[in-house]
């Protein structure tokens, strides 16, 4: 039986890992603060923040209606992406390398990846704060 041949990739071009490394380069120089969440600290603050009984559950989910830990889509339907069944904390205000700004847990809302990914961070464009700029390796 015969089997697809490899896909072809020019040598001057880069493998698809080498633009993921150079996008995350760029976005860690771009963008203040980002070097807090690759601490050691952010992980143990992230866990305990999310053990706490009060933010166990989406907080945008909660307020309409839907108990999601996680496993849910934002519209209710079950999630299907094993990588998106987890809680993420998001930062309410945007505290642009701020360290003072960016540990204080009163600051802190637990969502689902639906509610972080796609309402959160349209609201932060839509206000003008989302530093829309495009990566071109």
């Amino acid at each position: 039986m015969a089997t697809k041949p490899k896909a072809f990739r020019p040598c001057h071009l880069p493998s698809a890992e080498e633009r993921e490394r150079a996008y995350d380069r760029h976005r860690d120089q771009s963008r203040p603060g980002r070097e807090f969440y690759k601490t050691h600290r952010w992980q143990r603050e992230r866990a305990d923040f999310l053990n706490e009984p009060e933010n166990q559950l989406c907080r945008r989910c909660m307020a309409a209606g839907l108990l999601n830990a996680g496993q849910l889509r934002k519209d209710g339907t079950p999630q299907t992406d094993p990588r998106r069944m987890h809680l993420v904390v998001h930062h309410t205000v945007r505290h642009r390398g701020n360290p003072e700004i960016f540990w204080d847990r009163s600051k802190w809302e637990a969502l689902c990846p639906d509610h972080h990914d796609i309402d959160a961070q349209a609201e932060e464009r839509a206000a003008g704060r989302g530093g829309g700029r495009k990566f071109t390796p």
